[in-house]
Order: structure tokens, then C-alpha cells, then sequence
């Protein structure tokens, strides 16, 4: 909620700005909705499933969007068909779904793995320096970090305990450090350049 709130206050209000706000308003009204008790909500794994879905989606728009590569955006539009099917057929939206989670982290860092080497290939550094590509690389941790967790579909994985604590926990907590602390290092440097010019 803090990344949000920063955002909305001091964000670079332009066409990625407020397609950050949208991404930080879907995980802030994941977040809420599912702390609220059990008994008051009865939709979380469908909620979660939705709210999966439309992340992988906004994360690979962003990506296209900065990266103008039209492929992407057609990746995009097929993750939703894709996610959406995945959750309507068998298990239907109340259990969980892994795949889709999953499908939209690989999409995302394989294109952002093949840019960053064609620009790499390119010598364009400017690539690397820019804010842009802390965004752009903020998710990919977390996206790597719970794929793996959940690519297996196995509970014994997500449930094994280092030091006595869930090994989901640990790559769970470490991946959003990663997220949230890539995305204020993105708005605070946005806004520094808004004064710098």
C-alpha cells in the first residue's frame, strides 16, 4: 500500500505512470480483500485467480507498451484468453491456479530476457541506465521466485520448512522486498528527474 500511495502522490503522471497505478491498485485491493477474515469472504481463491490473471496481463501490457514491440502485445491479449481458460475448464475458478501464474512470469522473462540482450548485442547502455528498466525488472524476481514455487503444483514444496519457516514464506517475502523496493527506486527516480529539468 505504501508503493501506491507513493506512487499516487509522487509518481510521474504520464501513460506507464498510470498504468502503475492500475498494477499497484490490483495488488493493494488483493492484499486488503484477502487479510479480511475467512468467514467474510468466501471468493478468495476465485478472487485470487482473477486477480492473477489481470497482473500477468497488466505486467506484460507495461512490458509491451514500453518495450513498443507488438508481439508482446498480442502475448498479452492471448495470456488473457489463456488464463481465463486455463481457470474455466476442470477445477473451474476455486482452486487455485498455478499454470496461469506461472505462464504470465515466463512470458515476462523471456521477452524482457530477449531485449535485454538485444540491447546488450546493441551496446545501447542507455537501456540499462534508464528508470524504465528498473520497472521493467522489478517484477522478474518475484515472477522467477514464485514460478518456481508454484511450477511443480506440489504442497510439499510450498510447505517445506527451512529454519522452521515455510519455504513459500521466505521466497514469498523476499521476492516483494525485490518488487516493492524496485518500484519506489522507480518513482523516487522518476520524480528526481521531473526536478532535475
Amino acid at each position: 500500500m505504501t508503493t501506491f500511495l507513493c506512487q499516487l502522490i509522487w509518481g510521474k503522471k504520464d501513460t506507464i505512470g498510470y498504468h502503475l497505478i492500475a498494477i499497484l491498485s490490483l495488488y493493494t485491493c488483493t492484499e486488503i480483500v484477502t487479510s479480511l477474515p475467512e468467514y467474510f469472504l468466501r471468493v478468495e481463491t476465485s478472487l485470487l485467480n482473477i486477480s492473477l490473471i489481470a497482473q500477468g496481463f497488466l505486467w506484460l501490457s507495461l512490458l509491451s507498451q514500453i518495450l513498443k514491440d507488438r508481439a508482446l502485445k498480442a502475448i498479452s491479449i492471448f495470456y488473457i484468453i489463456a488464463g481465463v481458460s486455463i481457470c474455466c475448464s476442470g477445477r473451474g475458478f476455486s482452486q487455485f491456479h498455478y499454470a496461469t501464474f506461472t505462464l504470465a512470469g515466463f512470458f515476462y522473462v523471456i521477452f524482457l530476457t530477449w531485449h535485454a540482450l538485444k540491447n546488450l548485442n546493441e551496446e545501447a547502455v542507455a537501456f540499462f541506465l534508464a528508470p524504465e528498466f528498473i520497472l521493467l525488472f522489478a517484477p522478474v524476481i518475484f515472477f522467477f521466485g514464485m514460478s518456481l514455487m508454484f511450477a511443480f503444483g506440489s504442497h510439499e514444496i510450498t510447505s517445506a520448512k527451512v529454519f522452521e519457516i515455510d519455504i513459500y514464506y521466505i521466497i514469498n517475502r523476499t521476492a516483494n522486498v525485490f518488487l516493492y523496493g524496485l518500484l519506489l527506486t522507480y518513482i523516487f527516480t522518476k520524480r528526481k528527474q521531473q526536478y532535475e529539468v
